[in-house]
C-alpha cells in the first residue's frame, strides 16, 4: 500500500492520463489514500490539483 499522494510516487501517472486520454476514456477518475500516513486532507488536495492539472489542460 502507498504512504503518499499523488505526484509524490513513482509511477508515471502523467504518461498514463495522456494515453487515457488519446484512447478517448470518459469514466470516472478516483483517487484512494486508504493507508496514507500523513493528513488526508492534505493527501486528497494534492491529488485533486494534479488531477486537475493533468484533466483540464
Amino acid at each position: 500500500m502507498a504512504n503518499f499522494a499523488f505526484r509524490e510516487g513513482e509511477l508515471p501517472l502523467g504518461e498514463i492520463i495522456q494515453f487515457l486520454q488519446k484512447k478517448n476514456y470518459r469514466g470516472d477518475w478516483l483517487v484512494e489514500i486508504d493507508g496514507y500516513s500523513g493528513d488526508p486532507d492534505e493527501a486528497c488536495q494534492i491529488s485533486f490539483d494534479f488531477l486537475k492539472d493533468k484533466l483540464v489542460n
